[in-house]
């Protein structure tokens, strides 16, 4: 297709927003799709946990959880280890959280069982699985024979 200039607002009344990316300005008869870039995200947040909890909330993420994974092990960079023991805490936790999600027990109770409070937690289920083999992969394993 063709590509063309147009002038917009960076915020207008005239925009609908459909969760979780697209925008639509019925004004000018233009949609975007919003892309987050997450890597540069690693440098504008101090905290973590909370980073790897935002990044768990995306789709396509698990490369940058496992580079801020690895960083908080890096010499020079390393965070202390109870701030290491939240991040994996809050990544067992939604490992635990899918893995409930896709029990055959989950699946077969009523909405109504479930109630408000499952629902609720769904919304805010992550869309990002990291397991133990990406950590051994991918954090773990590049500090093997590495003298400190």
């Amino acid at each position: 297709g063709t590509e063309s200039m147009v002038n917009c607002e960076l915020y207008s009344s005239n925009w609908v927003v459909f969760q979780p990316n697209i925008i639509i300005d019925a004004k000018l008869g233009c949609m975007w799709m919003v892309t987050l870039k997450l890597e540069p995200l690693v440098g504008m947040m101090s905290d973590k946990k909370r980073l790897v909890e935002f990044f768990l909330l995306r789709s396509r993420s698990k490369s940058v959880i496992l580079d801020v994974c690895k960083q908080a092990l890096t010499p020079g960079h390393q965070v202390s280890l109870s701030i290491l023991a939240r991040v994996f805490d809050t990544l067992n936790a939604a490992f635990a959280h899918m893995h409930a999600q896709r029990s055959p027990q989950h699946q077969s109770k009523s909405m109504e069982e479930r109630g408000l409070i499952i629902l609720v937690s769904e919304a805010m289920a992550p869309l990002c699985l990291v397991d133990q083999h990406d950590i051994y992969k991918h954090v773990f394993s590049p500090f093997d024979g590495v003298k400190v």
